[in-house]
């Protein structure tokens, strides 16, 4: 049997040095009892908050030790805004770490080392919705994220892994967050490079400086993902590599290793063996070193690192991490470390400030239900969108939460975030718009639509400064009959997600030449660098609606690539409100460096192959409802995007 050492007898407590033996204070260590899998747990103190050693390296406290049990000891050496730095006592392995077993009485020592560095990011996460009334969706959020930081040890050889991370509800922490989620079925996951950093920061790179190379961004994911489209299973496998593969980019300053540049077009490569070529074969899950790197020729000249910075993956990463370790040239790949066996990732679930209880309807599936005879319709890319109305008739204090499409069909749609009074809306537009809308309430199962033959609005939104935006809408009506537009951003101003101040105007004939074309401009007091334009027709016995999403580039926004100026210190102040971090949203609209523009939904990044590192102005991207003027050749199998590009010299700012 085991035998017991109380740790509370000086003469059986654990002790932590560093590699010359000096006594080490304010490491924490963790515990796996003798016999029992699953995690290390830390020893406690009375706040129960993790114990740490003394000034003479001892761990005080009222625990017990068995013969058997496995030590592991993290001393703090090096703390920033994204993550602390750790020297380990335990190695990695194969398996996991290897740690320190208790094989008598006496003192315990453990030897934390520069040699086993561990890094743990911590992040915030912000869910476009109040989801504390739905239980299964959090327990499932803080299973993908546990899941998603093991994968982080296993490919970074068990150096890195997440920390404290922080859940907060119904975009609070919108604009600052690390990572946005949203509650659109139809979020492809998207990352900004070195996103995590607080000010602009520059790289070096094949032909010299890269000035501001990395500005303060987010990650974007939504509740499901399957990259072969044949599960609609949340927060799943699929969902929790991609996460970890999008953290690659944001926290370790990663491009992508499945896009390359071949006679001056882009391509897909398949630079083997790199995490960041592929997410979900297991072969894959490493980083490549530099010889791995130039033993493929897609990898050491085709690669969009090869076209700009010219390092691999571990050089990059050692690039702003210089503690972390790179495995020896030559060296068999590790399979593991397979699991990260401390309990260091903490998912903690913030209530939103000030509020006491939610009444947030829980999520459920609508049924899509043809007008006309009530009969359950299957439709393909029908979007759906929430308008939230804050329980009053006033449309300036309207937002939208996007619910995402049908895809390639389905009959019903996931709602969340609704509660009684808000309005949903679901429109497929073919060649005759299918459109319904409801006001939902505790009873709402389902929403009928409508044929409604002509209405497919072309909807073009132009910025034509950063709080102006123009709108033209083509669309024949009746003699008489008003077309009205609204914005509705997807933040309130640059500091604050809500309140959301979305006007509307009546749009203005063009003229009797143009009979069908309406134009009208809306100015906002705060720049709308993401949001919806919404059209209607009043006074209509059936909804008349159509619905468009657009994102703007950052140079259309705050000049972040001068705020604070640029900043070679990665890791900068210790302090997220410092510089650009508040503001890091605008970031998350460019993916790549200087890549002038991505959506937000994920779905697209343009490049400009002429020059990958160039400035290219400012430009908008539009999510469009319906194709216009498509040949009747042309079959619409996917979302549709307008990409403008104004060049920067001739940028209007207010």
């Amino acid at each position: 049997a085991a035998q017991l050492f109380p740790i509370r007898v000086r003469g059986t407590q654990v002790r932590v040095v560093d590699a010359q033996g000096a006594p080490v204070a304010g490491a924490e260590i963790y515990r796996l009892p003798a016999g029992q899998g699953g995690l290390a747990t830390p020893f406690t103190g009375q706040n129960a908050r993790p114990a740490q050693t003394n000034g003479q390296g001892f761990l005080a406290g009222r625990g017990a030790l068995y013969s058997g049990d496995k030590l592991v000891a993290l001393a703090p050496i090096y703390a920033t805004h994204a993550f602390t730095l750790y020297h380990s006592s335990a190695a990695p392995t194969a398996r996991g770490l290897d740690a320190f077993v208790v094989a008598a009485a006496g003192i315990q020592t453990l030897t934390v080392s520069a040699a086993n560095p561990l890094t743990l990011f911590n992040l915030e996460i912000s869910l476009e919705w109040d989801a504390r009334n739905d239980g299964t969706f959090l327990a499932d959020l803080q299973n993908a994220v546990e899941n998603a930081s093991d994968v982080l040890f296993d490919v970074s050889e068990g150096q890195a892994a997440l920390g404290d991370v922080r859940v907060y509800q119904a975009k609070e922490k919108w604009v600052s967050a690390d990572v946005t989620l949203y509650a659109s079925n139809s979020i492809h996951p998207r990352a900004s490079m070195g996103g995590v950093v607080i000010t602009p920061t520059v790289d070096i790179g094949i032909h010299g400086v890269i000035p501001n190379a990395y500005l303060p961004g987010q990650i974007h994911m939504g509740p499901h993902w399957d990259p072969f489209g044949q599960s609609e299973a949340e927060l799943r496998q699929d969902w929790w590599l991609a996460f970890a593969h999008e953290l690659s980019h944001y926290l370790f300053f990663l491009p992508d290793n499945y896009l390359g540049v071949r006679d001056g077009v882009l391509v897909g490569i398949d630079c083997q063996g790199s995490f960041m070529t592929n997410t979900y074969e297991e072969p894959y899950r490493e980083f490549l070193t530099r010889d791995r790197w130039d033993a493929q020729e897609t990898c050491a000249t085709q690669s969009l690192a090869a076209h700009t910075t010219g390092r691999a993956d571990w050089e990059t990463i050692q690039q702003f991490m210089p503690w972390m370790h790179a495995p020896s040239s030559g060296a068999a790949t590790n399979p593991g470390p397979a699991q990260l066996p401390l309990a260091v990732t903490r998912v903690h679930f913030v209530e939103p400030a000030g509020s006491i209880q939610s009444a947030i309807l829980p999520a459920r599936n609508f049924d899509l239900r043809d007008a006309s005879g009530g009969e359950v319709t299957r439709l393909r890319e029908a979007e759906a969108y929430l308008i939230k109305t804050n329980g009053t008739a006033m449309l300036e204090d309207d937002y939208i939460i996007g619910l995402g499409s049908t895809g390639a069909g389905s009959d019903r749609i996931k709602v969340r975030g609704a509660q009684t009074g808000d309005r949903l809306c679901v429109v497929a537009g073919d060649a005759v718009t299918q459109l319904g809308c409801t006001t939902v309430d505790e009873q709402s199962t389902s929403i009928r639509l409508y044929s409604l033959a002509g209405w497919q609005p072309e909807i073009e939104v132009s910025p034509v400064t950063s709080r102006t935006l123009a709108i033209t809408v083509t669309q024949s009506v009746q003699a008489g009959q008003a077309l009205h537009a609204q914005l509705l951003p997807a933040y309130g101003s640059l500091t604050q997600t809500l309140p959301i101040v979305s006007p509307w105007i009546v749009l203005q004939p063009a003229g009797p030449a143009y009979p069908n074309l309406f134009r009208g401009t809306i100015t906002l007091d705060e720049p709308a660098f993401e949001g919806f334009v919404r059209v209607w027709a009043p006074a209509q016995a059936v909804a008349h609606e159509a619905m468009t999403q657009f994102y703007l580039s950052p140079g259309w926004g705050p000049n972040a690539r001068a705020f604070g100026g640029a900043n070679s210190s990665v890791w900068g102040p210790n302090a997220r409100a410092f510089g650009g971090a508040n503001t890091r949203a605008w970031g998350a609209h460019q993916r790549f460096m200087n890549a002038p523009v991505a959506s937000g939904d994920g779905r697209v990044t343009i490049f400009n192959l002429d020059d990958i590192l160039g400035e290219s102005g400012a430009s908008s991207l539009q999510a469009l409802p319906v194709l216009p003027q498509a040949p009747p050749w042309l079959t619409h199998v996917g979302q549709a995007y307008r990409f403008k590009v104004v060049e920067s010299t001739d940028i209007a700012r207010t």
